[in-house]
């Protein structure tokens, strides 16, 4: 019940909303305080995943339009998301007018928590414990972000799996560009 209500929480779901800007800062501060190369990668796998979700969002809308289908759902979005504004704190109502398949935090969250967890696979310096914990952390902070997203409406809960599929591609392919350029 505690958990749960902290999952809930606003703030905390806010953290998920910001997980794309919170992203491209890992990368930059990876460029100029860590490995250049892997933080250009990084920046750049960022970049085409961003670009990539748009066209698919521009064929998505012209192939599924309103209609509904079996397994892939509707690509629109759900009616009704929520957001709060800063100044006073309170949760609105909106209607979108955005496309929803695929979903580009679920992609975003997919393509970073697979490269990390291939990082720390072939990782030989760390132990088994410290992996298993960063495949946990990876795998809880994938699922969150899809989660954050159904749960304020922004997508559903197929436009979610979707984009992480996408982003679980796009990190292995970052992942092998990474071991042919570190």
């Amino acid at each position: 019940m505690i958990l749960e209500n902290i999952l809930h929480h606003r703030k905390v779901l806010r953290i998920a909303r910001e997980y794309p800007t919170l992203l491209f800062i890992i990368a930059i501060t990876i460029i100029f305080f860590g490995n250049r190369n892997e933080g250009i990668i990084i920046f750049l796998a960022f970049l085409t995943s961003e670009v990539l979700n748009k066209i698919f969002k521009t064929l998505c809308r012209k192939i599924m339009k309103n209609k509904t289908f079996p397994i892939l759902g509707k690509g629109t979005r759900p009616p009704v998301a929520l957001f709060e504004l800063p100044q006073d704190g309170k949760m609105y109502k909106t209607s979108i007018s955005s496309y929803g398949m695929p979903s580009g935090h679920s992609q975003l969250a997919g393509l970073f928590s697979t490269y990390i967890i291939l990082r720390t696979y072939y990782n030989t310096a760390l132990s088994l414990p410290n992996k298993l914990f960063i495949y946990g952390l990876m795998i809880f902070i994938a699922f969150y972000v899809m989660y954050s997203r159904v749960k304020e409406y922004w997508h559903t809960i197929q436009q979610t799996i979707i984009g992480w599929s996408i982003g679980v591609g796009l990190g292995y392919f970052t992942y092998n560009i990474y071991k042919k350029y570190k």
